[in-house]
């Protein structure tokens, strides 16, 4: 089981990198003050901090 949770996690964490490389490539917070994104800049970093804080506190 401790092998299946690896797995999914690291596929996770991969995909969330790679939409966090996305957005910032298409010009990130940029992009957001000209209205290309229907999120803020806040809720973006505070979802990635959560993230790093999750990780770091296993």
């Amino acid at each position: 089981m401790e092998i299946a949770a690896l797995i999914a996690w690291l596929v996770t964490a991969v995909g969330g990198f790679s939409m966090l490389g996305t957005w910032i490539a298409r010009g990130g917070v940029a992009q957001q003050k000209a209205g290309g994104s229907r999120l803020p800049a806040p809720v973006l970093v505070g979802h990635f901090l959560l993230t790093a804080l999750g990780v770091g506190g296993s």
